[in-house]
């Protein structure tokens, strides 16, 4: 039951969007705050976190949860790090087409498409 009402929150967008403000967490029983930046949602590890027991909580396979942050389904999680819940976009939203983006020192392209969550 917990898992039904969980969805249709997020489906529901009622998680404000990270770009014009502050990402604002929706408390779910004492469950992980889900938040939302780029019209992606994403939850920050605690300690003690892995994919098994996010992709538990969140009723998301672990291989989804896994290919959605570009890892294994093994690999340790280090709390404070986020994990996105679904896919990243192939293309940057509108907001970005027009934005000058300022490269710092020693960012790959890599890092600059992640940012905007897509995929590079």
């Amino acid at each position: 039951m917990i898992a039904l009402w969980f969805i249709i929150v997020v489906k529901n967008s009622v998680v404000q969007d990270g770009v014009k403000g502050r990402p604002t967490p929706v408390q779910i029983l004492g469950a992980h705050p889900i938040n939302k930046y780029n019209e992606n949602y994403y939850v920050v590890v605690r300690q003690g976190d892995s994919f098994k027991s996010l992709s538990k909580e969140l009723n998301i396979s672990v291989s989804k949860l896994a290919k959605y942050n570009e890892r294994d389904k093994h690999d340790r999680l280090i709390p404070g790090e986020y994990i996105w819940l679904k896919k990243k976009q192939k293309k940057a939203p509108k907001e970005f087409k027009k934005r000058p983006y300022y490269v710092r020192k020693s960012e790959s392209l890599y890092d600059i498409a992640d940012s905007v969550m897509v995929f590079a």
